[in-house]
């Protein structure tokens, strides 16, 4: 196997042996492990579908709705340079707390 494989194939062997403490069983960890592996794949196609090179994806800059949202919800707003990716990151964790 080469490096970057064999260094995923550790990652995922530790997130499966820490998923199987916390849930106590193998079968389960197995699938859960399965349903983040495909949430990533989804995220992965989501960015390359959503930035598709017309200046409205998720490398173009934050909208001012977002803007004002993140305002709204106590977030420090870079003044410039925030993108649409890093400024829906920035809701989703203000929204977790």
């Amino acid at each position: 196997m080469d490096e970057k494989l064999n260094e995923k194939a550790s990652e995922y062997a530790a997130l499966l042996s820490d998923l199987r403490m916390q849930v106590g069983d193998n079968e389960a960890a197995l699938v859960i492990l399965s349903e983040l592996g495909k949430d990533r794949r989804v995220e992965k196609m989501a960015v390359k579908s959503f930035s598709n090179g017309n200046g409205r994806g998720y490398d173009a800059d934050a909208t001012p709705k977002q803007r004002a949202l993140l305002q709204h919800l106590g977030m420090p707003v870079p003044a410039g340079g925030l993108t649409k990716a890093e400024a829906s990151r920035m809701i989703d964790e203000a929204r977790a707390r």
